[in-house]
């Protein structure tokens, strides 16, 4: 798999960047405008869309596994950012969320790094989420393919049609942990993908080496 060209090999640069900001722009518009707009969650979307184009980029110039690592990590970044921002309405208090925050952001880095910190443990989660074989797996897949579309379509209604009484908590909370749980659930899945085809390339290099 990791042998065989890529398209984006094919592409200029610029055409690379451009594809990546028009697939990253919906969700850095979702993470800017709701609930409601934010100069600062502009700047970091705007930030994290930038670095998924020079992943891009990167995957185009064939640093492959460097460019997917960065792209991967501003896609999954911007869920995170846009649960963020729905977690920071239904906290309210700015001391609590960064607290909150804090044990999302390490969730999110040890979901990246477990494959290389407990490979059986990234195994099982890995099948159980790409590849379920038990009950339990194939209903948290399905489950995963309904969150990412609710949490964007859902998040932009709610910013389209929140009154700001509070009356949408529910609903605001229901999105904050889907796109918390998008984000988390897929740098596990996707970095246990590339651990596995790193490994398999370097057997595959010793073998012949």
């Amino acid at each position: 798999m990791q042998d065989k060209p890529l398209p984006a090999e094919k592409m200029s640069s610029w055409i690379l960047a451009l594809i990546t900001y028009l697939v990253l722009g919906p969700f850095a518009a979702l993470a800017t405008f709701i609930p409601n707009y934010s100069i600062v969650f502009l700047v970091i979307s705007i930030m994290l869309a930038s670095i998924g184009a020079v992943g891009m980029i990167l995957v185009g110039r064939k640093h492959r596994r460097i460019g997917q690592i960065l792209f991967s990590n501003a896609f999954f970044l911007l869920f995170l950012t846009l649960g963020a921002r729905v977690w920071l309405v239904i906290v309210g208090n700015i001391y609590q969320w960064a607290a909150w925050m804090l044990l999302l952001l390490a969730a999110y880095f040890l979901a990246w790094y477990l494959p290389s910190l407990n490979p059986n443990l990234s195994s099982l989660l890995w099948r159980e989420q790409y590849t379920p074989e038990t009950p339990l797996g194939k209903k948290l897949l399905k489950l995963s393919a309904v969150l990412l579309p609710i949490a964007g379509s859902g998040g932009a209604l709610i910013g389209m049609y929140s009154s700001g009484d509070g009356s949408n908590n529910f609903s605001l909370l229901f999105i904050g942990t889907a796109a918390c749980l998008v984000s988390i659930g897929w740098a596990q899945v996707t970095s246990h993908q590339f651990w596995r085809e790193d490994r398999r390339r370097e057997q595959r290099s010793s073998e012949t080496g």
